[in-house]
């Protein structure tokens, strides 16, 4: 059950228009927009494949996280790390012949998935109550670091991927990706239609049932083929996407050896990389009637006009472009956890439309929460707030539990939980996006609400010293 739960088999892509398609004159196109736009000098038009460096190695094994469980091999980081030295002459010319021959070998892709039960899970007879993790061979990992790594480079130096596209991508973050959406927002909403009504501005976040697990192995070639990935390391993933085996392990059992011919692998390092390639089209399509934002496999479009009606019509009409997209792609919407809301300044303007697709009706919800952050529909962010001073409390009352003045952790202990756990949540630091300035004149928005008036220390700031102090006298007798 848990080997159907985890890796159910996926629907056949649809890739009819990939027999006939014309991969130079794409190339010509994006060689045009990047000579016309970016003035990148002559011999450096297209992403090339080098041998791996020294340095590149390096850099790849030396930066794996200590600490991390390893795979089927048993082999550590931390070994990896002591025996560099030793094993940079072995690996490295490996490594090339791998690459230049487009091989990866059975061993690197052979995986342990550890079957953890979700917290809080009332059936744990359930497979749904489990939580697959995968754990990779560590060496095989450093290759894989290796490939995403230029990738990377490609995507960033040729402009491979759209620029809404921000999950997974260097010098990007939840940061960057929230406060490009509050401007949006803020930008739609400060506008006036022609009745000087205050627009509205309608978010949609789209959900994709097991995103990773339904890749389709030809669309994602097609897709890395498409925008100019070398053949050479075409060729590699290829090889690193085939013949993947894995056993299920629980603390009791441990499964035979099963294939997995299907989807990118969970864990490595390079399937981020690999996800952004395969919706890229998406996000592109999509932004042709809209605003989008991707971060991974989350997928958000954001709509402009005078009503909240009229918002809803276009993302209807847009969504069958979606729906197209995934049948190409193998991939399942669910259109019954897509979550809508509408924004605007204007109380007068009615926010209560409902999207329509699929035979489903989807209510406008109060708040929409995009990457741990909860948006209400006039941005006052009390809503935010509120979870994470429920958030914060909790954890203080647990951290009282664990401490008195006579017994307990010591108070060095508990700053040192209190600001991995605590701090952030009471001191409401999911994101700086939540300290812009309320859209309603004279409303400082839900942080001051919080406080209270004249209060700058709110409840939970207040029983932040109480509790930290519990373990005062055990400290200073210690």
């Amino acid at each position: 059950m848990l080997a159907n739960s985890f890796f159910p088999q996926p629907p056949e892509a649809n890739l009819e228009d990939i027999q006939d398609f014309d991969y130079e004159a794409h190339h010509n196109r994006m060689r045009a927009y990047r000579n016309h736009n970016l003035n990148m000098p002559a011999d450096d038009k297209d992403p090339s494949c080098q041998q791996i460096t020294p340095r590149e190695f390096q850099k790849a094994l030396l930066g794996a996280k200590a600490g991390k469980a390893p795979g089927n091999t048993g082999i550590p980081n931390q070994v990896l790390h002591l025996a560099f030295g030793a094993l940079k002459p072995l690996l490295l010319p490996a490594m090339n012949f791998c690459l230049s021959h487009g091989i990866h070998p059975n061993n690197w892709k052979t995986s342990i998935t550890v079957a953890l039960r979700k917290s809080g899970k009332d059936d744990y007879t359930k497979p749904k109550s489990y939580q697959p993790i995968a754990l990779l061979d560590t060496i095989g990992k450093v290759m894989e670091s290796i490939i995403a790594t230029r990738l990377s480079y490609w995507v960033e130096h040729y402009h491979l991927l759209p620029m809404d596209h921000i999950g997974g991508r260097k010098m990007r973050g939840v940061e960057h990706a929230l406060h490009l959406l509050m401007e949006c927002i803020h930008s739609i909403i400060s506008s006036r239609t022609t009745t000087r009504k205050a627009k509205v501005a309608t978010l949609l976040m789209l959900d994709v049932s097991g995103a990773f697990d339904n890749v389709s192995h030809e669309r994602l070639l097609h897709n890395l083929k498409k925008r100019q990935i070398p053949t050479q390391v075409l060729d590699w993933i290829k090889e690193f996407l085939q013949h993947r085996k894995t056993v299920i392990k629980l603390p009791e059992f441990t499964s035979a050896e099963m294939d997995t011919p299907t989807g990118i692998p969970q864990g490595s390092p390079l399937s981020p990389i690999l996800y952004l390639f395969y919706n890229a089209d998406l996000i592109e399509e999509l932004s042709n009637g809209g605003q989008t934002m991707g971060w991974i496999d989350d997928v958000g479009l954001l709509v402009e006009g005078d009503s909240a009606e009229a918002n809803c019509q276009r993302i209807e009409n847009m969504l069958e472009t979606a729906y197209q997209w995934a049948d190409q792609h193998a991939s399942v919407f669910a259109p019954e956890k897509f979550v809508i809301t509408h924004f605007c300044k204007d109380k007068k303007q009615d926010l209560t439309a409902k999207l329509h697709t699929r035979g489903i009706t989807i209510e406008p919800a109060e708040t929409i929460r995009v990457l741990g952050i909860h948006l209400d529909s006039r941005l006052t962010f009390l809503p935010h707030a509120r979870k994470l001073e429920s958030a914060a409390t909790k954890r203080l009352g647990a951290m009282a539990a664990i401490a008195g003045s006579t017994w307990g952790f010591s108070l060095i202990d508990m700053q040192k939980v209190y600001l991995g756990a605590t701090g952030p949540h009471s001191k409401g630091l999911g994101s700086t996006s939540s300290y812009t300035a309320s859209p309603e004149p004279g409303n400082a928005g839900g942080w001051a609400e919080m406080r209270g008036s004249g209060n700058d220390r709110g409840p939970v700031t207040q029983a932040q010293p109480l509790t930290l102090s519990s373990s005062y006298h055990q400290c200073s007798s210690s």
